[in-house]
């Protein structure tokens, strides 16, 4: 295994170069291995694969990025994206219902805590119209307890007319989680994933819907999830049609105005990118 060292003059960085002695190696590491953290990527160069320490995580791409990190019962939810969104706490009166809690966290220092039927709104923006356009929605969810009712996790959906695009969990439905949308000429678009254990209590669950060209595909903990391929009129398990643009705010943790909430839970690392 060769190792070098140089020293960037005048920089005061050191920068570690590491080289397997075969091709394909991999390379084991034993001991404490550090990042500096930096304030853009490291530039691309051709069959050299680098690790790099990003500032906040966002990029170019990201429209949304909420670390929810700060301290405990603080309703001040941070958009760390170059959008700087503002992000409103919607409570019953009492703020530990959806604050920031130091008592649960994916990452950081906290999550963002939300009891039965509260949740979070942020103004419309035109950062969430993808039209044909790729996108990335995840987050992190922790449920308090085994899910049992219908669940809004995001979405821009204002009433069963008026469907933006949005994401939910129907109980009464064979326990679907779907990814539903309008298109341009205003027909329901969906897909849809089975099963109530891709919701368990007191654990932290990655969820992510993405779009790359014309598949749409939903992942839990990275992994793709097969789709249910139902077969309603006006559903269809295909994503290269047009999203039709949003008109009202995104809901966190619940859909249509509110209407749809989401069980006790904790959320964290909310990131929605184009």
């Amino acid at each position: 295994m060769e190792r070098r060292a140089m020293q960037v003059s005048g920089a005061g960085l050191i920068g570690v170069g590491i080289r397997p002695d075969t091709a394909g190696e991999r390379l084991n590491l034993d001991g404490d291995f550090a990042l500096k953290e930096q304030s853009s990527a490291p530039s691309g160069v051709a069959d050299y694969a680098k690790i790099a320490a990003m500032e906040d995580g966002a990029d170019a791409n990201t429209v949304l990025l909420l670390h929810c990190d700060g301290s405990n019962l603080s309703q001040t939810v941070t958009d760390s994206s170059d959008s700087g969104h503002t992000v409103t706490c919607v409570d019953n009166g009492t703020v530990a219902d959806c604050s920031l809690s130091t008592a649960q966290k994916k990452f950081g220092v906290s999550s963002l805590r939300i009891t039965a039927g509260q949740y979070i709104t942020i103004p419309h923006s035109t950062d969430w119209d993808f039209g044909a356009g790729d996108f990335t929605f995840e987050m992190w969810m922790r449920f308090d307890a085994q899910v049992t009712s219908d669940v809004g996790f995001f979405g821009a959906r204002r009433s069963t007319t008026e469907q933006g695009m949005y994401w939910y969990y129907d109980q009464s439905d064979a326990q679907r989680t779907y990814f539903r949308w309008r298109d341009t000429d205003d027909v329901r678009r969906d897909i849809s994933f089975y099963g109530t254990y891709n919701l368990p209590a007191a654990t932290w669950v990655h969820f992510a819907v993405c779009r790359r060209g014309t598949q749409i595909r939903p992942y839990v903990n990275g992994q793709w999830m097969q789709l249910d391929h139902a077969s309603y009129e006006t559903e269809t398990q295909v994503g290269w049609q047009t999203l039709r643009d949003t008109t009202g705010p995104m809901y966190i943790g619940a859909i249509d105005d509110g209407g749809i909430t989401s069980p006790s839970m904790y959320i964290d690392e909310i990131r929605i990118s184009n």
